[in-house]
């Protein structure tokens, strides 16, 4: 089994690769092998994994913030359909209910800025 991704190496390989340092010397400044470098630059593999925002720019993901709760003050909460501003402006949480023989789960999405909440349906099953 792998072991957990070492989240600050990823940012910190980010970081280096934006000042123009080859996976050769990013490997020596995170202590990674040039191939692991490889695998923390690269946006797929870190999206299977669901740490694509890792190789956000603390500035990129200021703008990112500013501009949903710039959206929200307008009523706006469509940034809510864009996967890039999960966790930095919106959480998303799965609500179970049970009525009668029907069981309904559905996915919750809630801004951070305010109290909107969107909801979608997700899946019925029956209990028997």
């Amino acid at each position: 089994m792998s072991r957990p991704v070492n989240q600050q190496a990823v940012r910190r390989a980010w970081e280096l690769q934006r000042e123009g340092k080859t996976h050769e010397e990013i490997g020596e400044e995170i202590g990674r092998q040039p191939r692991q470098v490889g695998n923390y630059l690269d946006l797929q593999w870190l999206r299977d994994r669901n740490l694509e925002h890792l190789s956000y720019s603390r500035t990129a993901i200021f703008n990112m913030e500013r501009e949903a709760k710039s959206r929200c003050e307008r009523q706006d909460h469509s940034f809510m359909e864009d996967n890039r501003f999960e966790w930095h402006a919106y959480t998303t949480r799965t609500d179970r209910t049970a009525i009668g023989t029907r069981r309904i789960t559905l996915e919750v999405k809630v801004c951070l800025f305010c109290p909107h909440e969107k909801v979608g349906r997700r899946s019925f099953a029956s209990v028997s």
